[in-house]
């Protein structure tokens, strides 16, 4: 995780995150399976918000090694289980769900929906995608090696919308970052 956070462009970067700073009281982001928390330590250090507004969760071994600082809440979190915290603004995955085939992946964006809310609340799927065509050499590489080491894929935008649509999930936007292979799938309740 630190190598591809240390290599491509922050999410916020790419992602219009003006609206979700409109309110001081609720939980902004909770980054899902956000190993030992260097993306939202970025968000944190270019946003400067109030404690508890941000939230780092992944397996109680890997928070006990967490780089992030008092102002983010780091909390265990088992992604094969509901998700506890209500409301968020955003529920960011960052190179989660290629991890895990189809099933497994369905079952965490499914862990989300009831904890979301309807007309705020969105998830953010940042991965590569593989589209039809223009893909680089380090996106097909890393199909290749995620076929090989975890019997799963890169998946292409078709892919996304049949793993995400069954769990009432809708592709809002999509937003693609210039200079890596990453893209960002912004999620909504259908």
């Amino acid at each position: 995780m630190q190598g591809y956070s240390s290599t491509n462009d922050p999410w916020f970067e790419t992602f219009p995150i003006d609206d979700l700073l409109d309110d001081d009281k609720n939980v902004v982001v909770v980054d899902v399976g956000g190993n030992i928390g260097h993306d939202i330590l970025a968000f944190q250090k270019k946003f400067n918000l109030a404690p508890g507004r941000l939230v780092l969760q992944d397996r109680p071994e890997v928070i006990a090694n967490t780089i992030v600082d008092s102002s983010i809440r780091a909390m265990a979190h088992d992604i094969m289980t509901p998700q506890p915290i209500k409301n968020a603004r955003i529920y960011y995955l960052h190179i989660v769900l290629h991890d895990f085939g189809d099933s497994a992946a369905r079952q965490i964006l499914a862990n989300l929906v009831p904890a979301m809310q309807r007309g705020r609340s969105k998830i953010l799927v940042h991965e590569m995608v593989m589209w039809p065509q223009g893909n680089n050499s380090t996106a097909t590489s890393s199909d290749v090696l995620m076929m090989a080491v975890f019997n799963s894929t890169e998946r292409s935008i078709d892919q996304f919308r049949a793993l995400i649509e069954p769990v009432g999930l809708r592709i809002a936007q999509v937003y693609r970052s210039p200079t890596t292979p990453q893209s960002i799938l912004e999620l909504e309740l259908v």
